[in-house]
């Protein structure tokens, strides 16, 4: 069995896309983001991500998310996720 995802980056969102059969049940731990000109409240699906977990540099434009395997616990692959900073 196989699993694709699929990443998208676009207009202050990261839209993750998981088809397969493939059970992987690794959580994902950190998420780095390059390019973001400005960063709101950052969210997965929708849930409001804690403020520890969130660091942003304005002058390079990098969101760095980490500590994210309480948030993804029963496998980051598992379905299809949006991570969100508007």
């Amino acid at each position: 069995s196989s699993l694709d995802i699929t990443f998208a980056a676009m207009s202050g969102q990261l839209k993750v896309d998981v088809e397969g059969e493939f059970k992987d049940t690794n959580a994902l731990a950190n998420v780095t983001i390059l390019g973001a000109p400005s960063v709101g409240q950052v969210k997965l699906n929708g849930e409001k991500i804690d403020a520890s977990k969130v660091n942003y540099n304005s002058t390079s434009s990098v969101l760095k998310l980490s500590g994210l395997n309480d948030l993804t616990s029963g496998g980051a692959w598992q379905g299809s996720w949006t991570l969100s900073w508007e």
